[in-house]
């Protein structure tokens, strides 16, 4: 009975060793993986930054565009009536 407990025992710790290797393996795979996906992460948060600048800057140029043609509108606007009070 002895015997058979010791080998029992000796099965259990052989198939836990097996098992503990096979999750060292797995977590060594996934550690892998986990670093590749933290390096994809950088890299769009990265290219999000470089957009969002762009973005920003596309913005400024619009806004700077929408305030000089404003300011044409206008003198256009006033030399128009200018020349429309002339005329009468």
């Amino acid at each position: 009975m002895l015997k058979n407990t010791c080998s029992g025992l000796e099965k259990d710790v052989k198939d836990w060793k097996e098992r503990s290797k096979n999750f060292r393996h797995m977590n060594g795979v996934i550690t892998c993986e986990q670093l590749k996906i933290d390096e994809k992460v950088l890299v769009l948060c990265n290219e999000l930054d470089t957009l969002k600048d762009l973005m920003n800057k596309r913005e400024e140029v619009l806004n700077t565009n929408l305030s000089r043609l404003e300011s044409e509108s206008l003198n256009l606007k006033l030399n128009l009536e200018s020349q429309m009070s002339k005329s009468k």
